[in-house]
């Protein structure tokens, strides 16, 4: 209980910071008129959601610590193989010359992030990892069609939308972790 618990947590801190992180690019790219109230948001959004993780982290410390079973080494190793995985399909995505410095790489990376949710879902057991992965397959689809179109500044469309609509998911996905580590430490 405790790990799933530190597992759940450490899970929204990452996906907490990188959501913030997509929306601030975003905003940052579009140059946007209200960036001031988007830092604001985003900022307070990674915040309020670490500052929860961590003090849920604080909580399970309190537990004690089940002995280390055959099938957290293997998760472990799974979880490294999805990781490397993912590192090497963004090392060849955005290395191919098809593809350096144009517009479908925003596509191509949100997309890579989308699959490597797949098998997350199921190695740990988070079936919510399932919709996000697969809402970041849609948001890259969406993504690579709106390729050749350009905001009036000349940023592609795709890094903002990417930004603006991957950050709430993954907020609500973080907090979905915490709701689940809190209930689970509750019981």
């Amino acid at each position: 209980m405790k790990k799933r618990v530190v597992g759940l947590a450490s899970a929204a801190i990452w996906l907490a910071s990188v959501g913030s992180l997509f929306f601030l690019l975003s905003a940052t790219a579009l140059r946007w008129r209200y960036s001031s109230a988007g830092v604001i948001m985003a900022v307070a959004a990674a915040v309020i959601l670490d500052a929860s993780a961590i003090s849920t982290i604080r909580q399970a410390r309190r537990l004690p610590t089940a002995a280390r079973r055959p099938e957290d080494i293997v998760l472990l190793w799974w979880f490294l193989a999805v990781v490397a995985a993912e590192i090497g399909a963004f090392g060849v995505a955005n290395n191919l010359a098809p593809f350096r410095h144009s517009a479908s790489l925003p596509a191509l990376n949100v997309g890579i992030v989308g699959v490597h949710f797949l098998p997350l879902a199921r190695i740990f057991r988070v079936p919510r990892y399932y919709a996000l992965g697969l809402f970041f397959c849609a948001v890259a689809v969406l993504t690579f069609t709106l390729r050749g179109l350009q905001a009036d500044d000349g940023v592609a469309l795709g890094y903002i939308l990417s930004g603006f609509a991957l950050a709430p998911a993954t907020w609500a996905i973080a907090s979905g972790n915490l709701l689940e580590a809190a209930r689970t430490l509750a019981a």
